[in-house]
């Protein structure tokens, strides 16, 4: 499954990363917490996010019995990027793509009411 990596078009703020299988599911989980229209995305390479050694926790994440927090209040330090995530959210500026028009957020979220049909579709 594809990972994507969006982020807010005007001032190139995280939205955050993204597994979905197509652009309808990544704009209903953007629009979650944010406006897909005014959002930007690019699909990340192969890749991902690891811990040192000795700088993990015990799975399942237990937020509950920590005695030491770290981001999101959870028990575990912060990850390290592999190299081909680290460029894709640290150096390399291309390949960003609109996430959505104001008209795909609202066909996704109605669930194609208004996707434009031909006559022969319509009923």
């Amino acid at each position: 499954m594809p990972a994507y990596l969006v982020r807010y078009a005007n001032d190139k703020v995280l939205v955050g990363v993204y597994c979905v299988e197509n652009k309808r599911e990544l704009i209903d989980l953007v629009d979650e917490e944010h406006d897909p229209h005014h959002c930007e995305y690019k699909r990340l390479p192969s890749g991902g996010l690891y811990w040192e050694q000795g700088k993990s926790a015990p799975m399942p994440l237990s937020p509950e019995n920590a005695e030491a927090r770290g981001p999101f209040g959870l028990p575990i330090e912060p990850p390290q990027f592999t190299e081909g995530w680290f460029d894709a959210f640290c150096t390399d500026s291309r390949g960003w793509r609109t996430l959505a028009t104001v008209f795909e957020v609202m066909d996704v979220l109605t669930g194609g009411w208004n996707t434009p049909r031909e006559p022969s579709e319509a009923k």
